[in-house]
């Protein structure tokens, strides 16, 4: 009885296995259904290291339901999947295509979800490539920021593992740029996560008041950031706080705006 039932497990297990790697290929192809030229809050999902784009569609459906625009990229990497490649070259490719979707659909500021390394991407990017004209709000879920200290054993494997580790070149040069005072960015992380331990998480919040937040969550483990609901309460929170905040900035901008138009 016993042999049968682990028998039986073993069958199901090859075939999820089996059906991982059939599907392996097209990990990366999704389906897409945001209408960008009818888009008014569209968010850019990026996922992590050793993930593919259909990791984040349970977070992408309940964005979707909620009322966002919901739009990823293809990362590539080995095997052209699971985003290995270097994080600032991966931030110049999500420059180029936002750049390319503002210009055809004329998209307004977006929100960027970064998930682990996906969101050293969207900060780099927001930090070091201009990307603060283009996004009003950041959030990274399970990030590490001041770099992840696992990676000592395992970062030889690729350039974009090195980059990650603590004080690493990458990674001092990253921290010497402060986040943008007008995007509103946020750190969601865990204490229970063991893959991104909560301590290396951490923004430098020095002079930026409310506009970069560190959230600090004690239940979850590091792939449940996309796929709790509990996660997804904290993102929405922030999502929607980082819309009211790039709205009010709007609103501030609109009297100078008039001041100079009678000026001149």
């Amino acid at each position: 009885m016993w042999l049968r039932h682990r028998l039986k497990r073993l069958r199901i297990k090859w075939g999820n296995l089996e059906t991982y790697f059939k599907t392996l290929s097209d990990a990366n192809e999704v389906e897409k259904r945001t209408d960008l030229t009818q888009c008014k809050n569209p968010v850019l999902l990026l996922y992590g290291f050793g993930a593919t784009r259909r990791s984040l569609s349970i977070l992408e459906s309940r964005l979707r339901k909620d009322g966002f625009g919901v739009f990823s990229i293809d990362l590539g990497g080995f095997l052209e999947l699971f985003n290995t490649s270097p994080i600032d070259k991966l931030a110049k490719l999500v420059a180029q295509k936002i750049e390319k979707l503002c210009q055809r659909h004329d998209l307004p500021r977006l929100s960027i979800i970064g998930f682990s390394k996906g969101g050293l991407i969207g900060r780099y990017y927001v930090t070091n490539l201009g990307g603060a004209k283009r996004v009003h709000t950041l959030i990274t879920l399970a990030t590490p920021h001041r770099g992840n200290p696992w990676l000592l054993l395992t970062g030889f494997f690729s350039k974009g593992l090195r980059q990650m580790i603590p004080a690493s070149r990458f990674m001092r040069k990253l921290n010497a740029m402060p986040p943008p005072k007008n995007v509103y960015t946020v750190s969601i992380y865990s204490s229970r996560d063991k893959t991104s331990p909560a301590k290396y998480c951490e923004l430098p919040t020095n002079h930026h008041g409310k506009r970069v937040q560190n959230v600090m969550l004690n239940h979850l483990h590091h792939s449940d950031f996309v796929i709790k609901q509990s996660a997804y309460r904290e993102i929405s929170k922030h999502l929607n706080e980082g819309l009211k905040l790039a709205s009010n900035a709007v609103v501030e901008d609109e009297p100078q705006s008039l001041q100079r138009a009678a000026e001149c």
